[in-house]
């Protein structure tokens, strides 16, 4: 008697788990994994196994196997429990997960289109992860700062000395000291004493 509860509630447990999936979420995973399975390829190389040393082979299965159960995680799914309602699906369930698939192809296109158009347009905003940050300037790597014409309304930056400065620089130049136009007068120095610092 109590193997047939215990059955029993083990089987209504299983079946409350493997009510959790739909052929959507089962889609998703699909998808997630293969996403996945792409990412470790092209690390690799996108190389065919025949090309590839046994020691690549097995680190390749190795990251597959942690990158499924990463999947597995992230939708909150135990592995037998997927593979359980994936051979249990009819037609109607494998049509309704084949059509999920679709419109998540569908979606990545779209993305995927759209960093293309946002890539060539200079205009775009742009991802805070694609915008480069500089540190320190060389020749190799300058800094320029765009620059507005004057004409076009914007601030106009003078080069040189203010008019006020220029007297000073002459009377400097010639050697009389600060010129008369200053407002401070430097304080004449005792002869014989120093200064102590």
């Amino acid at each position: 008697m109590r193997w047939l509860v215990f059955t029993a509630v083990v089987g209504l447990s299983l079946a409350a788990r493997a009510q959790d999936l739909d052929p959507a979420k089962a889609a998703q995973i699909e998808h997630d994994q293969q996403k996945e399975y792409d990412k470790i390829d092209e690390k690799h190389g996108n190389k065919a196994p025949n090309e590839m040393s046994s020691d690549e082979r097995r680190d390749i299965i190795r990251e597959r196997a942690e990158a499924e159960q990463k999947v597995f995680d992230k939708q909150g799914v135990d592995r037998r429990d997927y593979t359980r309602y994936n051979n249990t699906l009819g037609r109607d369930g494998l049509a309704a997960k084949k059509a999920a698939s679709e419109k998540l192809a569908q979606k990545d296109e779209a993305e995927k289109k759209a960093k293309e158009a946002q890539k060539n347009d200079p205009n775009a905003p742009r991802d805070p992860k694609d915008i480069p940050i500089q540190r320190g300037f060389s020749d190799q790597n300058p800094v320029t700062l765009e620059e507005k014409k004057a004409g076009a309304g914007g601030i106009v930056v003078e080069h040189g000395l203010p008019p006020e400065a220029e007297a000073d620089q002459a009377a400097a130049a010639a050697g009389n000291g600060p010129a008369e136009s200053t407002s401070e007068k430097r304080p004449e120095e005792k002869k014989g004493k120093r200064p102590k610092h």
